[in-house]
């Protein structure tokens, strides 16, 4: 692994659960389409692939973004098309 694994290793269960708050403001990601990238990379392998992105080296990581981006971009199409064809068609 080149990432260093789950950023929550140092913390024990009883610090997890006096400070969640803090600890999710902290890793809060931006809105912002152009910031937090490599971590929102990361939501978007996780989510789509079910796979940890921070194993292996930065050509498997740029591979199963481009994957699970593809992906992405699939699901919402056909979503699309199946909102259309729900609620688009001929009124009677």
């Amino acid at each position: 692994a080149f990432f260093g694994g789950d950023k929550a290793v140092g913390y024990n269960a009883q610090q997890l659960q006096q400070q969640p708050k803090k600890l999710v403001e902290a890793h809060r990601l931006s809105d912002s389409d152009n910031e937090d990238c490599f971590e929102k990379g990361c939501a978007l392998i996780r989510a789509n692939l079910g796979i940890d992105p921070t194993k292996g080296n930065y050509e498997d990581w740029a591979a199963n973004y481009a994957q699970a981006l593809w992906l992405e971009k699939w699901r919402l199409k056909n979503q699309a098309e199946l909102l259309a064809k729900m609620f688009g068609g001929k009124k009677g």
